[in-house]
Formats: structure tokens, C-alpha cells, sequence
């Protein structure tokens, strides 16, 4: 049982942060998620660890709160678009 919930779950993993890279949020209440993750790849790489949930991160004190997301760096972190 604990290997097939591993590949479950990392393959979750995998997807969301896929999605947090290539799309906007689907979701308005998805838009706090995207933006933990941006944060962690520009402003602080010890917080905001959550990718398909945030639950760890608010638990372990390592969610970003009252810290500004830059809109440029964060464009940035997407994938780009392959024009035809």
C-alpha cells in the first residue's frame, strides 16, 4: 500500500508543479498556492515548500505571510510559450 500512495502522490506533486509553472491559477482559491511557490523560488528558498498543499507550510512556520510577490520575477518562473 505505501508504494502505489508514494506514486500517487508524487505524481500529484509533479502535476501541480507543473501547473504552478505553465498556467495561472484555475481558481481564485489556488492563487495563495502559486504564490507561496513563486516566492520560494525568488525571495527565500527555506519557506514556502508546498506545492500541491500548503498545509506543511503553515504547520512548520514556513508559509510566506505579509511578503509581496513581484508580478516581473514571477512571470519570469513561467514556462514560455512556443509560438507557431
Amino acid at each position: 500500500m505505501f508504494f502505489p500512495g508514494f506514486i500517487l502522490g508524487y505524481l500529484i506533486y509533479g502535476t501541480m508543479h507543473y501547473a504552478i509553472h505553465a498556467w495561472n491559477p484555475p481558481f481564485k482559491w489556488m492563487k495563495p498556492l502559486w504564490r507561496n511557490h513563486h516566492l520560494h523560488h525568488y525571495k527565500d528558498h527555506d519557506r514556502g515548500f508546498g506545492v500541491s498543499s500548503s498545509i506543511w507550510d503553515h504547520v512548520f512556520g514556513t508559509f510566506f505571510i505579509g511578503v509581496d510577490e513581484d508580478k516581473e520575477k514571477a512571470q519570469e518562473l513561467m514556462f514560455e510559450k512556443k509560438q507557431k
